[in-house]
């Protein structure tokens, strides 16, 4: 696995970095100054990689020779920043879980009327 990490220069850092990038990406950089989209050829590396879907569909109005496309709706779904900052949380140990052993009080109350 290390000879295969090597070959593709995947390490540690890389990951962490790519990690950062999901959870801090900008949404503005999608679009020009005018508010209108951005093709997805202008988008920056950083900003392509938080796209994790794309849908374009074609928006046609008529029949026969009257049918022509009148626009194109494009969706775009965009990585989950909050899970990648929670990722990345984890990873610093920002975050303690609290695990308790024992029983509750209702369970105790239970278990000794039953004794």
């Amino acid at each position: 696995m290390e000879a295969r990490a090597r070959r593709v220069e995947i390490s540690g850092d890389n990951v962490l970095r790519g990690i950062a990038q999901l959870a801090f990406y900008d949404p503005r950089k999608l679009f020009n100054s005018d508010s209108s989209p951005k093709q997805i050829t202008e988008l920056d590396d950083e900003t392509a990689m938080a796209i994790s879907g794309l849908e374009c569909i074609e928006l046609f109005e008529g029949t026969g020779d009257q049918r022509h496309c009148y626009g194109i709706l494009k969706k775009i779904k965009l990585a989950d920043g909050g899970q990648n900052l929670e990722r990345l949380g984890r990873h610093l140990k920002l975050f303690t879980d609290k695990v308790e052993h024992g029983l509750d009080d209702e369970t105790a109350r239970a278990s000794s009327a039953h004794a």
